[in-house]
This record gives structure tokens, C-alpha cells and sequence, in this order.
């Protein structure tokens, strides 16, 4: 409820039922998402660069409200009349402060591609959105994740082993688009920067 932006769904409620279930309601976001947006049709790599700089956006607010997404990719961003709105917040974190840490050791959540390797250690900051906003970035120029046919068995070794993304993935986005991926999916969680040092 604390975060105020047009590129992020409202969020109304939240509570648990009876049965333990949690609930969050949030307004209705009319249009694609942007996974089956870019299915349906061509996307220049300036559309989507535009796409990302309001998924950016809107996580800077959510960063700037203290709360970890950490499950951002396109599937869960839907185009409207007026722009990107981010939804899900299913496995979201409430974070100590605006560099968003957790503060304690949490267990992995979110979608495999999009996982940052310190997910699997469970230390999370900002910083794990930095990473799938990367790997969505690729997506939406590409048109398909950087390494489409891993397994999860082969995604989770990647993840574990911090591995970089290998030079070939590079040679199939223009060289400003690879360098900005390539700062986004830096391994090395020290090097990679927060959204709201690469927003502008």
C-alpha cells in the first residue's frame, strides 16, 4: 500500500483466510501481459527498452517502499492504456530500508530464469530485482529467454554456480543492449548496481 507509482498495480487488501491462505487484492489491470504481448507480435528493441524503463520505474518505487518483488518478469507486468503496471506481489519481502536487504536469511522464491545466484543462499537485497529485470530486458528484445532450452535441473546449477551468461547469448542484442544486460546479470552481486542507479 505504500507504493505510489503508475507503472505498479494498486494494491487494495490483504489478509489471510480461515484456511491460512493469503490473499492480496489489487485493481484491475486491463490489457497483456508483456510475455504474451511480445508472443502476438514484433517488438523493435527501442519498444522494448521503453517497456523496461517503466518496469525500472515502478520497481524503483517499490525498492523505495521497502519491499523486495522478487518475482519480476514479463509475465507478470501488464500493458495497459497507460503503461506498464507490475502485479504479483505473492512472494514479495518487506525490506529494512531502501537499499532493501531483507534483514534475515529468506528461501528462495520467484521463477527460475529470473533467479539471481544469492537467491540460493537466501541473502536478497534489491538488487536479486536488478537481475530479473536483466533477463526480461533480453526476453522482450529477443523474444525468448537468454538460454531457452535449460532444464530446471540445468537452470538451478547455473543459479548455484553464479555462472555468467556465456558470450554467444551477447552476439544476439545490440552491443549497448548487451552491455547493460551484462551490468544487470552481473553474478557478482557487489558489481551489479541497484535499478535506481541505472533508471535514467
Amino acid at each position: 500500500r505504500r507504493i505510489d507509482s503508475q507503472h505498479v498495480a494498486r494494491v487494495i487488501d490483504g489478509f489471510i483466510t480461515e484456511r491460512g491462505i493469503g490473499v492480496v487484492v489489487s485493481e484491475l489491470c486491463d490489457g497483456l501481459d508483456l510475455m504474451h504481448y511480445r508472443q502476438a507480435r514484433d517488438v523493435t528493441p527501442g519498444e522494448a527498452i521503453a517497456l523496461v524503463a517503466q518496469m525500472a520505474t515502478g520497481l524503483v518505487a517499490i525498492h523505495r517502499a521497502h519491499v523486495l518483488h522478487r518475482d519480476v518478469k514479463p509475465s507478470n507486468v501488464i500493458l495497459t492504456s497507460a503503461g506498464v503496471k507490475i502485479i504479483d506481489f505473492g512472494v514479495s519481502l518487506p525490506a529494512v530500508d531502501e537499499k532493501t536487504g531483507a534483514g534475515e536469511m529468506v528461501p528462495p522464491a520467484g521463477t527460475l530464469p529470473y533467479l539471481a545466484p544469492e537467491s540460493v543462499h537466501g541473502d536478497v537485497d534489491a538488487r536479486i530485482d536488478t537481475w530479473a529485470l536483466g533477463v526480461s530486458l533480453f526476453e522482450l528484445v529477443v523474444g525468448r529467454l537468454p538460454l531457452p532450452d535449460l532444464g530446471a535441473h540445468s537452470w538451478m546449477a547455473r543459479i548455484v554456480a553464479a555462472e555468467p551468461f556465456p558470450a554467444d547469448v551477447l552476439d544476439l542484442i545490440d552491443l549497448r543492449i548487451a552491455s547493460m544486460f551484462e551490468r544487470m546479470c552481473e553474478p557478482d552481486r557487489d558489481r551489479r548496481p541497484y535499478i535506481a542507479d541505472i533508471e535514467p
